[in-house]
């Protein structure tokens, strides 16, 4: 009897213990589904010339976004910084691939792009950086017309997550597309700027003409005076300032003229300096002319955003201050050739030296009479506008002669006051 009942106790702890290990497998089989266990099929460099464990990505594809459109991305193609382009690639799920024993949905498949042989470059995607999670987007199948599960990418790893067990188990021929947005990276080197760069994802890879802006450079001039019209001695200087500047990406072959408007005017350009320089070859010194400054930022490459800043100063002629205008131009214009374009494109700026010229006034302060006879006394009022220094306070320093012309009934000159 005693040897009966051990046999019983025996038979039901052997099955509490089989029951315990299926539990304990199927809790094992659950956790990995989702850790990357059984069920969890990671995608390797080999994988993606063929299937692994029954998953196989193909098809890779990089577009650019035109108005909407998808254009793919050639060697010929010219793409842009910040340009918003679309990833692809299609997978499918061999018909071996079914749940196993104690496996549960979901089924998570992953594509990790930091590995050997998947190629990454040239292109930004929420996801592929490291702390980055792209949004879960729902994954569709071929033939399905409801979403099969989603997908997503985080820190570089594309997880594809399979949810619905009907179309898991029962569906042949399982296929279906992923698209991630993103754009061009900026390469963050502007040397680059207008040539061949790779943009590759997965097993595409082009090296389309690169640009760090999708406007086309150009050459921004801009002139001014610097300070006012200065005396030295008898002769009348002013001071320029151009500043050069590469908008938008490569500048080159910047060839620029100085003139003068009227011409002769301005004349003897000299302290020619560079006080500002972030372009290799032009430096930042005293030059023996304009010309000599000028060439050497005609043989400079310009580079997004850097700058040359000009300075040099001009003898004025004194004619400025009897001129009917009152102010003479001085222009800087020429020509330069972009990233993008074939022919040189024009650049102008100009300054002008304004002058509040020199005028006279007068005006009768009243008639009386004195001794039988009748006077006018006069105000004159000189205003010698910028033609006074500041030099000097003697008026014959500044007027060769003034002279008094009466009126009919005017004869005599009375006193000065």
């Amino acid at each position: 009897m005693r040897k009966e009942v051990w046999k019983r106790r025996l038979a039901v702890l052997l099955t509490l213990v089989l029951v315990w290990n299926v539990l304990a497998d199927h809790l094992v089989n659950v956790h990995a589904a989702v850790e990357g266990g059984a069920g969890v099929q990671t995608m390797s460099a080999k994988s993606l010339a063929g299937a692994q464990d029954g998953f196989t990505v193909y098809s890779f594809a990089v577009n650019k976004i035109v108005e909407g459109a998808e254009v793919p991305i050639t060697d010929a193609s010219e793409v842009s910084a910040g340009e918003t382009v679309k990833v692809t690639f299609e997978w499918k799920l061999d018909n071996s691939v079914r749940l196993q024993d104690g496996e549960e949905m979901p089924q998570i498949f992953t594509i990790d792009t930091k590995s050997a042989g998947f190629q990454c470059s040239g292109i930004d995607i929420t996801g592929l950086q490291a702390g980055s999670s792209s949004s879960h987007l729902n994954l569709y199948a071929t033939g399905q017309g409801n979403p099969v599960g989603t997908y997503y990418m985080e820190e570089g790893v594309i997880y594809i997550v399979i949810t619905d067990e009907t179309f898991f188990q029962n569906e042949d021929n399982r296929y279906g597309g992923v698209a991630f947005t993103g754009t061009i990276a900026d390469s963050g080197d502007v040397t680059e700027d207008g040539t061949p760069k790779e943009i590759a994802f997965g097993t595409e890879s082009v090296t389309p003409t690169y640009y760090l802006s999708e406007t086309e450079s150009s050459a921004q001039i801009n002139k001014a005076t610097s300070g006012s019209l200065q005396k030295v001695g008898d002769k009348y200087y002013q001071t320029f300032t151009i500043t050069i500047k590469a908008n938008n990406g490569t500048v080159t072959n910047i060839d620029l003229e100085d003139s003068v408007s009227p011409a002769g005017m301005l004349s003897n350009p000299s302290d020619v300096q560079v006080t500002v320089s972030t372009v290799a070859g032009v430096n930042v010194q005293d030059y023996a002319s304009l010309d000599e400054a000028l060439a050497a930022i005609k043989a400079a490459t310009f580079y997004k955003d850097q700058t040359v800043t000009l300075q040099y100063t001009m003898e004025v002629d004194s004619s400025i201050y009897a001129s009917n205008a009152g102010y003479y131009k001085n222009s800087i214009s020429g020509t330069y050739d972009s990233n993008r374009s074939d022919e040189s494109k024009d650049t102008s700026a100009e300054a002008s030296i304004y002058v509040n010229k020199p005028s006279v006034g007068k005006a009768s302060e009243g008639y009386e009479v004195r001794d039988g006879k009748g006077y006018v006394s006069w105000t004159i009022t000189i205003n010698l506008g910028d033609y006074y220094t500041g030099g000097s306070n003697d008026l014959a320093d500044y007027l060769s002669s003034i002279q008094e012309l009466p009126g009919v009934g005017l004869t005599e000159k009375g006193e000065t006051i």
